[in-house]
C-alpha cells in the first residue's frame, strides 16, 4: 500500500529545513498513516496566516507539536512581563523554549509590531514520472497516462484576505484537472470575524462533531494530541480527492464567545449497488475505469453551527449541531461498519463540549448524539507538574451512534477506548509510555459478537549524550483478535476468533556536524498468532526487519542535498514496515516495505534566489524488492523508478 500525501505551501521560508527529520517523528505511521494529512495542512494553514504572537492565546501555541504547556505558558508571561513583543528573536530570551523549537516556529508566526509587505503571491508547480507504467486490460483499463503534476497559486493581501486555487493530475488520471478546489479566507476586523469561501475546514473539540485540530502521532510526545487547542476556521486547499467541505462559513467572537455558521457540499467515492452505497473508497486515485466510475458517487448537503463561550481564563463551554442529507441512501453493510452503519439519506449529530483549567491541569469532555438516539462521549484530564506530563482520556461511543461524513473520515470509530500516557523530559533525556486499550462494541457480518478487546503498550527515550548526537529507541507491543472461518464438527461454517501479537523494537541514531546530518534507523517486528481449536492451526511466528541510512548535505543559501538507502526482509504481511519517505517540498510518499528488497532515492532541493527554488528527487526499487500491488496481493515486478520535479516563486511578501 502506498499512501501519497501533498503538504500545501504558500510561502517558502524554510522549504529544506525539517523536511527530512520532522515527519518520522512528529506522525506515527503505524498509528495514524491517514491522520498524516491534518499535521500537513495545518503547517499549510499556519504558512498562509502565520500566528500573531502578540495575541496568540494559550491553545493557539499547543496546536505545535513542538510546544508543550511549560514553553507555551512561558511565553505568555514573557508577553505579559514586556507589555507586547517588538519582534519575533525576543522570543529566544525564553529559557522554556529550546532552540530547536523556535529555528521550527519561525515560518509560521509573525509579529504585529513589525511591519511587512501589503501584498504576496505563490506558486507551486510540480511533475512526475514513475517508470515502467502500469496497464491493465478490460474494466481495469488505466484512463491516463502515469504522469503527475501539481499547480497551486496563492495571494494575499494586507494580512486581510487569503485566497488560492489548486489543480492536480495523479498518474493514471485522464485530466490534468482531475481536482480542481479554490477557496479563500477574508479576515474582518470590525466584527473580530472572518469568512470562508470554497473549500474549508472547522475543526473543534475531540473530533466527535467537528474535525479535531491536528492529531499528531505519539512518536516521540504521547501527550501532544490531548492538549488543549482553540477551535479553528480555516481554508484548506487540501488535495484529498474524498471528503471535505466546500462552500462557505462564517466565524466571528464578540467579548468572550466564538459562534461559527457553515453551509457546504462534500463528495466521496463510493461503490453503489442496487441504489444504495455500500461501501466508501478513501484512495482519491481515479486509475482505473472501474475507480474513476465511482469518483463522486456520494455527495452531501450539509449545515451546522457552533458557539463557545469562555468564562474567564480557565473554563471554555460549547454547543453543536450539524445536519446533512445525502444524495444516496447509505445500506448497513459489514464495509461500512463503526463509522457509517445507519441506513438513510438523513443525519444530524448534536452535542456539547467543556473544558477546566486549573493550576497545571486541563480537563476536557465532549458529548454527542445523532439521529438514531446513539451518543458517544470522550472525558479525560492532562496534568503537568514542572517537566513530568501525563494524560488520561476515556472514550465510549455506542454501536448505533453515526457521525456525519467529514474530512476525517474514519475517526473516530464505534468503540471504547482508555489511554494513558506519561513522560518526563530531562535534562538532554526524554522518556515516555503509554497504554491503550480499546474494544468494539458494532456488529459485524450483521451478527452480535463479542466486545473483543485490543491491548498497545509503548516505552520510548530520546536522548542526546553529545551536542552532536541524539538517539531515540522505541519498544511497542500490541495484541488484538480478528474473525477467521473454519468448518465446523458437522461441516457448517463457523467463525472463530485468533489472537494476534506484534511486538517491534525500533532504534535511531542521527549525527549532525556542520552541514553533515547522517542518520541510521534500524527497526525488528514479530508477529504470532494464537490457535483456535483443530480446525485453524497455529500460523508459524513470523519477523521482520529494516536497514535504513540516510545523509544529507547543506549546500549553502538553504540548498541541500538528501540520499536515502535501505535494505528491508518483512515476508509476513503483518510484519510490514511503514517509513515516511522524503518527497520533493510539500509531499510525503508512506510506501510499505513489504518482502525482501530495498529501496533508494535522492533529493535535490536548490534555493536559487529567496523568492525562487527548484527541487528534484530521483528514486528506485529493484524487481526483487517485494514487487507492487495493495494488500496481501503482491506481485513480482520489474525495476520501479521516478523521476519528480517542482518549482516555487513568490512575489512581494516576506519577512
Amino acid at each position: 500500500m502506498r499512501c501519497h500525501v501533498l503538504f500545501l505551501c504558500l510561502l517558502l521560508p524554510a522549504l529544506a529545513a525539517g523536511q527530512e527529520e520532522d515527519w518520522e517523528m512528529l506522525v506515527d505511521p503505524e498509528l495514524e498513516e491517514e491522520r498524516a494529512e491534518e499535521l500537513l495542512e495545518f503547517f499549510e494553514w499556519r504558512r498562509s496566516d502565520p500566528l500573531d504572537i502578540n495575541h496568540a492565546r494559550l491553545g493557539d501555541w499547543l496546536q505545535f507539536p513542538w510546544v508543550d504547556a511549560v514553553a507555551a505558558r512561558a511565553i505568555l508571561a514573557e508577553r505579559r512581563r514586556r507589555g507586547s513583543f517588538r519582534r519575533l528573536s525576543e522570543l529566544e530570551s525564553i529559557a522554556e523554549l529550546s532552540p530547536v523549537a523556535y529555528r521550527r516556529l519561525l515560518p509560521y508566526l509573525r509579529c504585529s509590531a513589525s511591519r511587512g509587505s501589503s501584498w504576496k503571491a505563490e506558486g507551486r508547480h510540480r511533475w512526475g514520472l514513475a517508470w515502467p507504467a502500469d496497464s491493465t486490460g478490460g474494466a481495469d483499463r488505466f484512463e491516463g497516462d502515469g504522469s503527475r503534476s501539481y499547480h497551486r497559486f496563492g495571494l494575499g493581501l494586507a494580512d486581510r484576505l487569503q485566497a488560492g486555487v489548486v489543480c492536480e493530475k495523479d498518474p493514471g488520471e485522464s485530466s490534468p484537472a482531475d481536482l480542481l478546489r479554490a477557496g479563500g479566507m477574508w479576515q474582518m476586523p470590525w466584527l473580530s470575524g472572518r469568512l470562508c469561501l470554497g473549500s474549508f475546514t472547522l475543526e473543534s473539540g475531540r473530533g466527535l462533531l467537528f474535525a479535531r485540530p491536528g492529531s499528531w502521532g505519539r512518536t516521540t510526545d504521547p501527550v501532544a494530541a490531548l492538549r488543549p487547542r482553540e477551535a479553528v476556521l480555516r481554508p484548506s486547499l487540501s488535495a484529498a480527492e474524498s471528503g471535505g467541505r466546500q462552500g462557505a462559513a462564517l466565524a466571528f467572537e464578540q467579548g468572550g464567545a466564538e459562534l461559527f455558521i457553515f453551509t457546504c457540499r462534500g463528495f466521496w467515492d463510493a461503490t453503489v449497488e442496487e441504489g444504495r452505497v455500500t461501501a466508501l473508497q478513501w484512495s482519491g486515485l481515479h486509475r482505473t475505469g472501474t475507480e474513476a466510475a465511482k469518483k463522486g458517487r456520494l455527495g452531501a448537503d450539509e449545515y451546522g453551527v457552533m458557539i463557545q463561550r469562555r468564562f474567564g481564563a480557565s473554563l471554555r463551554l460549547g454547543a453543536a449541531w450539524q445536519e446533512a442529507r445525502y444524495s444516496l441512501p447509505l445500506a448497513p453493510d459489514s464495509s461500512l461498519e463503526n463509522s457509517h452503519r445507519f441506513a438513510g439519506q438523513e443525519n444530524w449529530n448534536g452535542g456539547f463540549e467543556a473544558r477546566l483549567s486549573l493550576a497545571g491541569a486541563d480537563a476536557f469532555a465532549e458529548w454527542a448524539c445523532s439521529r438514531s438516539g446513539g451518543s458517544a462521549l470522550e472525558a479525560g484530564v492532562t496534568v503537568q507538574a514542572g517537566r513530568v506530563e501525563g494524560v488520561a482520556r476515556l472514550r465510549s461511543c455506542s454501536p448505533d451512534y453515526h457521525r456525519l461524513l467529514g474530512s476525517d473520515s474514519e475517526e473516530p470509530r464505534n468503540e471504547e477506548t482508555l489511554y494513558l500516557a506519561l513522560q518526563a523530559e530531562l535534562p538532554r533525556l526524554r522518556l515516555a509510555a503509554w497504554y491503550d486499550v480499546s474494544r468494539n462494541p458494532a456488529s459485524a457480518w450483521r451478527r452480535p459478537m463479542p466486545l473483543i478487546p485490543a491491548h498497545e503498550t509503548a516505552v520510548m527515550a530520546a536522548w542526546q549524550p553529545l551536542t552532536d548526537l541524539s538517539l531515540f529507541h522505541r519498544l511497542r507491543w500490541r495484541s488484538w483478535s480478528l474473525i477467521e472461518n473454519s468448518t465446523g464438527p458437522f461441516g457448517n461454517s463457523v467463525k472463530r476468533w485468533r489472537d494476534r501479537l506484534l511486538w517491534s523494537a525500533l532504534g535511531q541514531m542521527e549525527y549532525k556536524t556542520g552541514g553533515l546530518a547522517w542518520r541510521v534507523r534500524l527497526e525488528y517486528r514479530r508477529f504470532s498468532i494464537g490457535r483456535a481449536g483443530t480446525e485453524l492451526p497455529a500460523v508459524p511466528d513470523s519477523s521482520g526487519w529494516m536497514l535504513c541510512q540516510q545523509l544529507s548535505l547543506e549546500l549553502g543559501r538553504g540548498s541541500r542535498v538528501t540520499a536515502r538507502y535501505l535494505f528491508h526482509d518483512t515476508p509476513c504481511y503483518e510484519t510490514r514496515i511503514y517509513l515516511y519517505e522524503n518527497d520533493l517540498p510539500g509531499t510525503l510518499s508512506l510506501p510499505a516495505l513489504y518482502g525482501r528488497g530495498c529501496r533508494a532515492f535522492v533529493l535535490l532541493h536548490l534555493k536559487l534566489t529567496r523568492a525562487l527554488a527548484f527541487s528534484i528527487k530521483w528514486s528506485w526499487r529493484p524487481g526483487d524488492s517485494g514487487g507492487s500491488g495493495t494488500g496481501q496481493r503482491r506481485r513480482p515486478g520489474p525495476d520501479e523508478q521516478s523521476l519528480g520535479m517542482q518549482m516555487d516563486w513568490r512575489l512581494g511578501g516576506g519577512r
